[in-house]
């Protein structure tokens, strides 16, 4: 049994619920204000540290109970803007009885000094949640501070005898702006970079095989290093199928090795920590040979052209890499001043 309190609150209803999940995400090429949706279940509870559940804990500073669910990796390819609308979901079952559970839209980045509240502060709220049983609402929040550091929906109780755990249960999708279709047009673009400014000292590690989750250590794929050049692009403009990526590494290896390969790819939590990138890779699965006779202690110019072959979501890497049979070891690669 509950109430819903507030100004602009939407009474809670099964109807309400299903028609806030048929709710489409819209494009993020979409000029603002826009609304974005968010269900409570898809968050990671700041005490909890996990999706599904939350946990309103003692906050010195209120002092009441509190718990901060993170949405920022939901909305930061298009951060929300005054203006905007916030859908908020929340469907669950408390420990506790709570007499007023407030939602609140936050951003505690230092660029708010920890603490910017981006809605009406404490407008919308939810009365008379009993422990045990189910509660259920919806908000819709407009936004009246814009999104600059990370996106929180904070939870707040001001009376409570001890902590009080939440279990969610999932009613929408929240809308995820990396998954967006941006509409752009744009014409691939070559770029050329100093490599030896990520790269000026990098050690090539023994990579071991994954098997059935567990990595078997006692075999040995091949010698491999990753090395992040996404800010080698510009911050609105990371690579699109076509562009092309021109290198130059001057550095000299401590080992020998008969042939170095290298292709560009993507290592973000976006994609899964791995999305194929480069064009050669995904049309013959074979990488670049970039250098070959490599002997140590000699320093040496490696200048090497990739095409993506698929545009990057997040960021964009370079996989480097020598089999087992063209060295004896790992490798490290330091730079050579001119």
């Amino acid at each position: 049994m509950k109430k819903l309190l507030g100004i602009a609150v939407l009474a809670v209803a099964l109807s309400g619920l299903m028609s806030c999940a048929s709710k489409e995400a819209k494009p993020a090429g979409l000029p603002h204000p826009r609304s974005y949706t968010i269900d409570l279940a898809d968050g990671t509870g700041k005490a909890t540290g996990t999706t599904g559940s939350a946990k309103l804990v003692f906050n010195q500073y209120g002092p009441n109970f509190q718990e901060e669910v993170d949405f920022t990796s939901f909305v930061k390819f298009n951060k929300p803007l005054a203006g905007d609308t916030i859908d908020v979901t929340l469907k669950g079952v408390a420990d506790n009885d709570v007499a007023l559970l407030y939602v609140n839209i936050v951003d505690t980045s230092a660029a708010y000094n920890y603490w910017g509240v981006l809605n009406a502060a404490d407008a919308y709220f939810i009365e008379g949640i009993t422990a045990g049983q189910p509660f259920e609402a919806t908000f819709s929040i407009p936004l009246e501070k814009e999104m600059k550091g990370n996106f929180k929906i904070v939870l707040r109780s001001d009376e409570s005898n001890g902590d009080i755990p939440i279990t969610w249960e999932k009613v929408t999708n929240t809308t995820d702006t990396s998954t967006e279709v941006v509409i752009e047009e744009r014409v691939p673009q070559t770029y050329d970079i100093d490599f030896t400014k990520y790269a000026a000292f990098l050690e090539i590690q023994t990579n071991h095989p994954w098997v059935n989750g567990v990595q078997d250590m006692s075999v040995v794929s091949n010698y491999q290093a990753t090395v992040d050049i996404t800010n080698a692009f510009p911050a609105d403009k990371l690579p699109i199928a076509g562009d092309k990526l021109n290198i130059t590494w001057k550095v000299s290896s401590d080992t020998d090795i008969a042939k170095l390969y290298m292709r560009v790819f993507e290592n973000t939590p976006e994609v899964n920590w791995w999305k194929e990138l480069d064009k050669l890779w995904l049309d013959t699965q074979t990488g670049l040979i970039v250098a070959e006779n490599i002997k140590a202690g000699e320093p040496m110019e490696i200048t090497a052209s990739f095409e993506y072959g698929e545009a990057a979501v997040a960021g964009t890497s370079i996989c480097i890499w020598y089999d087992v049979e063209d060295a004896e070891r790992p490798a490290i690669f330091k730079l050579v001043r001119d």
